[in-house]
């Protein structure tokens, strides 16, 4: 077991970043493969909107605690991200291919459609 602090992302709609991505400066992502998201040190899915906590910075540059709350139909998705690799879905394992399996199941699978 890591004694890294996990991460989360989470992913946002396309629409949900054209209604509050100005919003969220310079603390949205836009990863090729993962689509628009924050990462984030902590969530919290109860009540009427979804709270987020993640380090930012101010106007200054100083770091700060930013904690953001948006509705819930603006999330696409949220996973739990561990470790200093690179973040996404990669085709590859450090040392190693993806299993056969695997590979087979992501080309027959096809572009996901949003």
């Amino acid at each position: 077991m890591s004694n890294e602090q996990p991460s989360v992302a989470v992913l946002f709609f396309p629409q949900a970043v054209e209604a509050i991505g100005g919003a969220l400066g310079g603390h949205l992502r836009d990863g090729e493969q993962l689509g628009p998201h924050v990462l984030c040190r902590q969530v919290n899915s109860n009540g009427p909107y979804f709270e987020m906590t993640f380090e930012g910075r101010d106007g200054a540059g100083n770091e700060v605690e930013m904690q953001v709350m948006v509705p819930h139909g603006y999330i696409r998705l949220v996973m739990s991200v561990r470790g200093d690799d690179s973040f996404g879905f990669a085709r590859f394992r450090p040392g190693g291919v993806v299993p056969p399996a695997v590979a087979e199941a992501t080309s027959s699978a096809g572009p996901a459609s949003g």
